[in-house]
């Protein structure tokens, strides 16, 4: 497709400075990215690490071990503009929000509402944290003290229900959620009610959602290891194709659009590819 070039292979980076020795560092297995300017946020599970790296600089900093930190693997991580991060730990039925250092500031939980969350996304006017249970199909929304405060969706195959949620993604139409089955691709207003439906057919199994600044919306797919594009509710393109190479991917498990890039978690080549997104195409 012309409205995506992929322009950057990240597999790691030179760790260390000149006084405590450089090694350089290899991605294993990532699950989840974030970037904001020219920091991208990359949790490897097969380390049970978050990394920082500088696109600039092009190195690569631990943030923190996840180690005893998660009860399981995470399933997503979003970075605030204050490069405070949250992470979502299905295992541990909660979202955990961290600061720029990694210390922990707040946990996200309920013990009657939120059993797998899957995708996690933070309103950063209003502070409001947005949660995707994949047991129970809704959007659980939480104020910034941690209290759950309303909730959208449902499990269900009507408009505004879901099916297995797999990811979440905000945009300027609202919440853009992929779910396994049903309707796979829906689109709910900020405040929860049902706005539209993508197209049904172009995506047979969605992973990861991302959003850009124009609206338009990227869909990766575990089947043919693509990333589907639409727009204006309908299917602009695709790119990818199962392989290693430049604009390949084995098993997409994330996307994340910031500043005109799509970062992608290709996480079995054990890499992050950044994709330029082509403004207007």
């Amino acid at each position: 497709s012309d409205l995506l070039r992929p322009v950057e292979l990240i597999r790691g980076g030179p760790q260390g400075n000149a006084l405590t020795g450089v090694r350089y560092a290899q991605f294993v297995r990532p699950v989840a990215v974030a970037a904001r300017g020219n920091d991208l946020f990359v949790i490897d599970a097969g380390q049970e690490l978050l990394f920082k790296y500088n696109r600039i600089m092009r190195s690569l900093d631990v943030v923190m071990s996840l180690r005893g930190v998660l009860v399981g693997e995470a399933s997503d991580i979003y970075v605030a503009r204050d490069l405070s991060f949250y992470i979502a730990d299905p295992m541990g039925s909660r979202v955990l929000q961290f600061d720029r250092r990694g210390r922990l500031i707040r946990t996200y939980s309920n013990a009657m509402n939120l059993t797998r969350p899957v995708a996690v996304s933070v309103e950063e006017s209003s502070g409001r944290v947005l949660v995707a249970d994949g047991v129970y199909d809704h959007i659980l929304v939480f104020d910034s003290f941690g209290n759950l405060v309303a909730s959208g969706g449902g499990r269900g195959s009507d408009a505004g229900q879901f099916l297995n949620i797999t990811a979440m993604a905000s945009g300027i139409d609202g919440f853009y959620i992929t779910a396994r089955f049903g309707q796979r691709i829906q689109v709910l207003a900020d405040d929860g009610r049902y706005r539209y439906s993508m197209p049904q057919g172009d995506v047979t199994f969605p992973t990861a959602i991302a959003v850009d600044s124009e609206g338009r919306v990227y869909v990766s797919d575990f089947i043919d290891n693509t990333i589907k594009i639409y727009g204006e509710g309908r299917l602009l393109g695709r790119v990818g194709m199962t392989g290693s190479g430049l604009g390949e991917f084995r098993h997409i498990t994330d996307l994340w659009f910031d500043e005109g890039f799509l970062y992608v978690a290709d996480s079995l080549n054990g890499r992050v590819q950044v994709l330029r997104v082509m403004s207007g195409a």
